[in-house]
């Protein structure tokens, strides 16, 4: 965490992606809140997030592809001021009293068209301001960032919708999204570009992000780090979007339930960032990526049981811990295995994983509404650890056996 002071463009960057995760889980759960409200479906609650993962998966490559050719701090930046406007449409419907389903949906589809462009930037613009061999300090930060956020955002949502009414709720998500680019435009004096591509010689958008899945494909490593990846999100990550149905259904909660749901998950995120973040560098990112894969199935398949909000509350909590440490050991490797001119499309790789979870949401809100979101839930976990076993062996293949500390970090 010393990173953050010790880098000023990191912490800049560190604090606007903060405020933007802090709005980004508010859009989703308040998102979700909304849906469920005016439609009474599951199926429609998983179709609100499913639209942003068509979103995401229809423009990633391109959002790979302009990470490698266009300054990554615009890029960032115009993602911010899209969304901003993007929302203030819907707000408006809202607070007319006249909001539509469709304008839900198309909402969050541009959302996922931000997510696109944004998420590969973003991960190429941390290695440019901290250097390969600060990777795992710097996703430490950001993943502490994104537990804070995650444990005051659902918090925020339920205290601004029953206070309020749940178009605030959006007001505060355009507020924080806009102060977020104010600290992006005070990142100065940065690299443009690797220094690998300053000639510019990709000749075409498609040729660029070809020799990119090439590259993937053809190293063992790198193309089982991205299968994990897309297991992670397709199935490990689906509960997300249930987690609503889940408080009102199972757990008899409402929205307040929700709210301690997702805070108690981000605060498992926030204590697995942490403990990661005393260490400088560690050489068991393989062994630490796949226990923390694991555990994180496991502890989801018991969330799919739970009835109780308390035993709930616990197992999210521990769930997160181990899905929180997996998931940064795992982004790590792919960050740091790969020669910078390629970040930014393998970097699209993963985003396009992400809009897979996104996607999920589909088929998790069908089998929630047809046999019952519990045994959607276990079937995402079971199918996660299933994924997990048959990818091990070839990522466990290059682990190294040392553990450097570093107290002062």
């Amino acid at each position: 965490m010393t990173l953050l002071f010790e880098n000023y463009r990191f912490r800049l960057l560190w604090i606007a992606i903060t405020l933007a995760s802090l709005g980004d889980i508010v859009f989703i759960t308040v998102q979700g809140w909304l849906t469920l409200d005016i439609t009474d479906s599951p199926f429609w609650v998983g179709a609100t997030m499913g639209m942003g993962g068509v979103g995401m998966i229809s423009t990633v490559a391109i959002g790979g592809v302009l990470a490698d050719l266009l300054p990554r701090r615009s890029i960032i930046v115009f993602s911010g001021i899209f969304r901003a406007a993007a929302l203030i449409l819907l707000t408006q419907t809202i607070f007319m009293g006249d909001v539509q389903l469709w304008q839900i949906l198309a909402t969050s589809l541009l959302f996922g068209i931000s997510d696109a462009m944004r998420a590969p930037a973003h991960m190429a613009f941390v290695v440019d301001i901290v250097g390969e061999k600060r990777v795992l300090s710097a996703n430490a930060a950001n993943f502490v960032g994104l537990g804070i956020a995650g444990i005051s955002a659902p918090l925020i949502m339920a205290l601004i919708v029953n206070s309020f009414g749940i178009g605030w709720a959006y007001i505060f998500i355009i507020s924080v999204e806009i102060i977020s680019v104010m600290f992006l435009l005070n990142i100065t004096a940065i690299p443009s570009l690797p220094t690998e591509n300053n000639s510019r010689n990709l000749t075409s958008p498609y040729k660029t992000f070809k020799q990119g899945a090439v590259y993937i494909f053809s190293t063992n490593k790198i193309r089982n780090l991205i299968i994990l990846a897309l297991a992670s999100e397709a199935f490990g990550w689906a509960h997300v979007s249930m987690l609503p149905v889940l408080a009102r259904d199972i757990l008899n909660s409402g929205v307040s339930g929700l709210g301690y749901l997702q805070s108690a998950s981000f605060a498992g995120f926030f204590i697995g960032s942490f403990v990661i973040s005393i260490f400088s560098d560690i050489k068991w990112k393989e062994i630490i990526t796949i226990v923390g894969s694991a555990g994180f199935s496991i502890l989801i398949i018991a969330l799919s049981i739970s009835e109780s909000l308390t035993l709930s509350l616990v197992i999210i909590f521990a769930a997160y811990c181990f899905g929180s440490v997996g998931e940064m050991c795992m982004a790590t490797l792919i960050q740091t295995s790969v020669p910078g001119h390629m970040r930014g499309r393998v970097g699209s790789f993963q985003a396009f994983a992400w809009s897979i979870n996104k996607l999920s949401s589909f088929y998790m809100g069908t089998i929630s509404g047809l046999i019952g979101v519990q045994i959607a839930i276990a079937g995402s976990g079971i199918l996660m650890l299933t994924s997990l076993i048959g990818v091990s062996r070839n990522i466990l293949g290059s682990t190294s056996n040392e553990l450097i500390y570093d107290s002062e970090n």
